[in-house]
């Protein structure tokens, strides 16, 4: 057994194992790969962080005005026990991922559509995912290519990943994430010197429109928690490390609401509702000490970018190891999947031809998000809670 990277790979996989799918992710299905606990909370990170960061403020303020970074704590509250769900049901079929244990629990015809049903909502998200990435792209940095030409470059880029398979996936996440969490802590902290609590007030009474909002609006920017019990089957024992996947889910929870609220408290709901990139303006209004640049928004921008394709990557990669154990292909069928699916995102991508049509395509997310982020994995701990099937808890 070697060690590289944090990353563990292992010689003599048991069948289980070797069934799990990201070793064919790797196009070596017989490789039997495995992660570190330090490696998952490096691909956690990157699965979180990023979602609805630029834009989330926007529609937080247009759904709950000044309450907006409430309404997403109550959001993110209500991930916290779908996290815990989904690694107790993790370590009760260990190297397994939802979309193979589902079929114990609920039986392949029924696991066969709700499975399905995960799929194509995983699809559409990552096609949304990679618009917003694209229109980002686009209005900063490269606004006379045409969207199309952007999303192919990326798209490129994320097969290149994909095909050099898990580890090189994981050692760039683990590279990347100090370095993020430094820049942004910092960004935050110089921005929060701006803030005017005043704009905040008051905060009560708290209408029951924006409590509403919660598992919506709210609960949105959490929706991405959706890819761990895909992430959870390269672990060897996940129950080992749910407390560190608490912790990266509270931290980057605790940042995003933080990250709100500095903004709603900058540019106040009303200015933050007309914003289409809320967070990315607070680093034009960042003062830099002895003036080394005018602004933060450039190299925030082209940091933010890094994260994004990371992300990006990370998200192809769960529906890549679902496609396979739905059809019920073999490893042999990865290498055609691949291109199929890019072309799938791709067209998903550039589907939307206008703003009402990509507000439609967030709705489809955000609402889609309830049943694969929080009803199926939900459903299915409440299943095994009764069944009790697997290996039990002290696996």
């Amino acid at each position: 057994m070697a060690q590289q990277a944090g990353s563990r790979v292992s010689a003599a996989p048991s069948p289980a194992r070797a069934a799990a799918g990201p070793a064919a992710v790797a196009g070596a299905s017989r490789a039997g790969v495995r992660i570190s606990g330090r490696g998952l909370v490096a691909l956690f990170f990157f699965t979180l962080f990023q979602f609805q960061l630029l834009d989330g403020p926007m529609w937080l303020a247009r759904a709950a005005g000044r309450f907006g970074w409430l309404v997403e704590l109550l959001g993110a509250l209500m991930g916290l026990p779908l996290v815990l769900m989904m690694v107790d049901l993790a370590s009760r079929f260990p190297g397994q991922t939802v979309y193979q244990y589902a079929r114990v629990l609920l039986g392949r015809p029924v696991a066969f559509i709700l499975n399905g049903l995960s799929l194509l909502y995983g699809i559409i998200f990552l096609g949304y995912f990679l618009r917003q990435f694209v229109i980002v792209v686009q209005t900063y940095l490269l606004p006379r290519t045409p969207i199309w030409a952007i999303t192919g470059l990326v798209v490129a880029g994320i097969v290149v990943v994909v095909s050099l398979g898990p580890l090189a996936l994981n050692r760039l996440a683990q590279m990347l994430l100090i370095p993020v969490v430094v820049a942004s802590g910092v960004v935050l902290g110089l921005a929060m010197r701006n803030v005017d609590l005043l704009l905040l007030q008051p905060l009560w009474p708290v209408p029951a429109a924006v409590l509403a909002a919660a598992p919506t609006a709210g609960f949105l920017p959490f929706v991405p928690i959706k890819h761990l019990p895909v992430q959870l089957a390269v672990l060897r024992q996940p129950r080992r490390h749910g407390r560190s996947l608490v912790a990266t889910y509270l931290a980057v929870a605790l940042f995003k609401v933080i990250a709100t609220g500095t903004t709603l408290a900058i540019f106040s709901h009303h200015g933050v509702a007309l914003m289409a990139w809320p967070t990315l303006e607070i680093l034009r209004v960042v003062q830099v000490p002895l003036a080394l640049l005018e602004e933060l928004g450039l190299p925030g921008l082209v940091v933010y970018q890094a994260v994004l394709f990371v992300s990006s990557a990370v998200f192809f990669v769960t529906d890549y190891v679902g496609l396979p154990v739905w059809l019920g292909l073999g490893p042999r069928a990865m290498p055609w999947l691949l291109p199929v699916l890019a072309a799938a995102v791709t067209a998903l991508c550039l589907a939307p031809q206008d703003e009402t049509q990509l507000d439609l395509m967030r709705q489809v997310v955000m609402y889609g998000g309830l049943y694969s982020a929080a009803f199926y994995p939900a459903l299915l701990w409440l299943v095994a809670r009764w069944r009790r099937p697997g290996v039990g808890a002290a696996s």
